[in-house]
């Protein structure tokens, strides 16, 4: 019996695990056993494709290959989605990518360049973003909506004013009836400390009575 199949899934496995821990702890819907399986099912289906066609002909070598990083694609687009005006689930859509690569490497034989991918994914999702976060934090600007609710449009308009004085104007406006009032969902890109101090100078406003920036919503998974 031949284990080195065996022996590849094994090592996709293994490979595949801090890759799908680090999502796992961060509270993400792809999480340690949807990477380990992407990994292994990656790795059986790289090593059929050069044992199982039984063929020297490289083109014919890879055509698994290729249908497998097509069909990854669905699955990344499964974890993105959009909230509050923001969009969520690419990083683990790219991790869920990195995973098929690692699979694939791990099939193939190429355990070399499936642990150099390995360590640079987690180098990138772990002290990479720890250090973005340390250089950038703050200062980056990030996509949020802000809903007021208006006694008029005219509290509206003002209301838009003061976020293009505070260097956070409106890119798109959605209006909808409230009673007497008028619910404004105000999209803008700004920096976190630009978005707290517009959210504390629009309760201020005369005519607006009820002021929330979305985006500091927690979200769930």
């Amino acid at each position: 019996m031949d284990l080195e199949p065996l022996v590849r899934i094994l090592v996709a496995m293994g490979l595949a695990i801090p890759v799908g821990l680090d999502r796992e702890l961060r509270g993400k819907p792809a999480g340690l056993r949807t990477h380990v399986v992407v990994a292994t099912a990656s790795a059986a289906l790289g090593d059929v494709s050069i044992v199982g066609t039984g063929s020297s002909d490289v083109s014919d070598q890879t055509r698994i290959a290729a249908q497998v990083v097509s069909g990854i694609g669905f699955m990344g687009a499964g974890v993105i989605f959009a909230s509050s005006g923001r969009v969520h689930g690419l990083t683990t859509a790219a991790a869920l990518f990195s995973a098929m690569a690692i699979g694939l490497c791990a099939g193939m034989g190429a355990f070399g360049i499936a642990i150099a991918l390995v360590v640079v994914t987690v180098f990138v999702l772990g002290p990479l973003d720890w250090l973005s976060g340390r250089l950038i934090g703050g200062h980056a600007l990030d996509e949020r909506t802000i809903q007021v609710v208006a006694k008029d449009l005219g509290a509206v308009g003002a209301a838009q004013r003061l976020l293009a004085e505070h260097g956070a104007p409106s890119r798109e406006v959605a209006l909808e009836p409230f009673g007497d009032e008028v619910v404004a969902r105000i999209m803008v890109r700004c920096r976190d400390e630009t978005a707290r101090e517009v959210f504390r100078a629009l309760s201020d406003v005369d005519g607006i009575g009820f002021v929330s920036d979305q985006s500091l919503i927690p979200e769930e998974g």
